[in-house]
C-alpha cells in the first residue's frame, strides 16, 4: 500500500503545475473552497488527500475556505458540514504545508439585495463573523483563520443595470461596516470583485462623494479581481489594469482570480460561458496562459500580488483530465 502511495506522489510531483516562484520572487496563489466536508474526506467525488497533492503541486500558499456549515464540538451539524475540530485540524495542516487559510462567505444573483441592505442591519454578516470569533476564540493560534474573504456579488443581480448606483451605494456601505467589524477582531478584510467597477460609479461616504473602486481598496487588505478570461492578456484589460493604481495608492493586494468550471449556459444553474473558463481551452493552455499572467502582473510594479483559482474542485478535475489523457 505505502509503495502505491509513493507512486502516485512521484507521478502527481512530476505534473506540470503553476509556479510559485516568477524570476525569483515568491508569488501567491489562492484557491476558493466552496465543499467544507472536502476538508475530511470526499467531496465532488475527488478524496481529500488528492485535493491536498494537486494544491502542493500547484505552489497554492491560500485556502479561502467557506466555513457555511461549520459547527461547534458535540452538536448535530450539516453532513456536508464540519466540526471545529475538523476545520482546526485543516487549518493546522494547511499551516504546516505555509498555505494560509481565510474564512469565506458570500452569495450572489437577487439573494445579495437582503444581505447588502443597510436597513436590515446585516444579520448574515454579523453571524459569519461571530461564528470566526468565537471559533478563532477557542483555537491555538495555528488553528486560527487570519483573514475573512467575502464573496459578494452585487452586479449579479437580475435588475443590477436598472439600479447600479444604489446597489454600489449599498455595497459601498456593507463594505465599510464589515471592514470595521474584522479589523476589530483582528482579522484582515478579503473581497472578490467583478472587473466592471467604474471610476464614475460614485458613492456618499458620510458626506464625502467617492468612487466605489477607491471605497473598496481604502476598506479592503486584499481585493481579488474576478477576471474570468482565458487569455491572460484579456485577464489583465477586465478590470486588473485599472485596479492596478488604487492597489498602489493604498498598498493593498491585488489578485486575478481565474474559472476553470465547467462552461454552463443555463441560467437556472449557473452563467458561464466558454469564453470566462480555462477549462473550455484545457490544462496546458491555461499553464501558458497563467505563465503569461504572472509576468504581466510582475511588470506593472505591484509590491502585493497574487493569483487565484477557482474553484479547487473544477481546477483539480481540469488537470486530472489532461493527465488521464482524456482532455
Amino acid at each position: 500500500m505505502k509503495d502505491q502511495y509513493d507512486l502516485q506522489e512521484r507521478a502527481l510531483q512530476s505534473r506540470p503545475g503553476i509556479a510559485g516562484e516568477v524570476d525569483g520572487k515568491k508569488f501567491d496563489i489562492g484557491t476558493w473552497w466552496w465543499h467544507l466536508s472536502g476538508i475530511k474526506g470526499f467531496a465532488c467525488g475527488v478524496g481529500h488527500e488528492q485535493i491536498m497533492r494537486h494544491l502542493k503541486n500547484n505552489h497554492v500558499s491560500e485556502i479561502y475556505l467557506d466555513v457555511t456549515g461549520m459547527y461547534a464540538d458535540g452538536e448535530v451539524g450539516d453532513p456536508l458540514g464540519a466540526s471545529y475540530s475538523d476545520v482546526q485540524r485543516f487549518v493546522a495542516r494547511c499551516r504546516d504545508l505555509g498555505i494560509r487559510v481565510s474564512a469565506m462567505t458570500g452569495v450572489s444573483r437577487d439573494r445579495c439585495r437582503r444581505w447588502i441592505d443597510p436597513d436590515r442591519h446585516y444579520p448574515e454578516i454579523d453571524s459569519f463573523i461571530d461564528s470566526i470569533a468565537f471559533y478563532n476564540a477557542f483555537s491555538e493560534p495555528e488553528e486560527r483563520f487570519t483573514s475573512a474573504h467575502i464573496d459578494v456579488e452585487p452586479h449579479s443581480i437580475s435588475d443590477f443595470n436598472e439600479r447600479r448606483q444604489l446597489y454600489f451605494q449599498q455595497y459601498a456601505l456593507l463594505m465599510r461596516y464589515i471592514s470595521q467589524r474584522l479589523h476589530h477582531n483582528g482579522l484582515e478584510l478579503e473581497t472578490d470583485v467583478c472587473g466592471d467597477l467604474r471610476e464614475t460609479d460614485v458613492v456618499k461616504i458620510g458626506r464625502k462623494e467617492m468612487n466605489i473602486i477607491d471605497v473598496v481598496f481604502q476598506t479592503c487588505d486584499t481585493v481579488t479581481v474576478m477576471a474570468y478570461r482565458r487569455e491572460a492578456a484579456r485577464q489583465m484589460v477586465f478590470g486588473t489594469d485599472r485596479y492596478i493604481p488604487y492597489a498602489k495608492k493604498y498598498n493593498k493586494r491585488l489578485v486575478v482570480g481565474c474559472e476553470t468550471m465547467l462552461p454552463c449556459l443555463d441560467l437556472a444553474i449557473d452563467d458561464i460561458p466558454p469564453q470566462i473558463t480555462y477549462s473550455s481551452v484545457g490544462r496546458d493552455v491555461m499553464l501558458e496562459e497563467m505563465d503569461k499572467l504572472q509576468h504581466m502582473i510582475m511588470e506593472t510594479g505591484l509590491e502585493k500580488y497574487g493569483i487565484a483559482v477557482h474553484h479547487v474542485y473544477s481546477w483539480y478535475q481540469l488537470f486530472e483530465k489532461a493527465a488521464s489523457g482524456i482532455e
